[in-house]
């Protein structure tokens, strides 16, 4: 025997004593969870984007639910209402007759009625409900005048 037949058989032996199958599938299982790990990482990161993603969507919603509900104090919420009201801006569907009916006739008398209190309130002259104005007369006895 020489010497490289006997360290051939010293590897050999060293090969077979440190590489055993319980070795070999030790290093397989740590190649596999390293793979695993590297998935779960990945997965993980991927997670983390999506919720930064819809954290900012949830975000931006929020801030213009702000406007938009605020819109007697806000420029954008007052032009998001205007733009949504139900028809804004709009002609009605079906066209007013030309002659009004007795219910509007009376509105319009009172509307007109109201309109010369007012006119006469501000005149100077104050009915406040009455039907009748008193004047008083050069006499000092007093005139209802209807």
């Amino acid at each position: 025997m020489t010497f490289i037949d006997i360290a051939a058989k010293l590897r050999g032996f060293c090969e077979t004593l440190l590489r055993s199958r319980y070795v070999q599938h030790l290093e397989s299982e740590v190649a596999a969870l390293k793979v695993l790990m590297r998935e779960r990482v990945r997965e993980k990161d991927e997670v983390i984007a999506a919720l930064r993603d819809e954290n900012a969507a949830l975000r931006q919603e929020c801030d213009r639910m702000r406007l938009v509900l605020m819109p007697m104090s806000s420029q954008a919420g007052a032009a998001y209402a205007r733009a949504h009201q139900p028809n804004a801006g709009k002609t009605p569907k079906f066209p007013q007759d030309a002659t009004t009916s007795s219910w509007q006739a009376y509105v319009n008398q009172h509307i007109a009625d109201e309109e010369k209190k007012a006119k006469e309130e501000s005149n100077g002259v104050e009915s406040k409900g009455r039907n009748t104005v008193h004047q008083s007369s050069t006499d000092g006895s007093a005139r209802a005048q209807a």
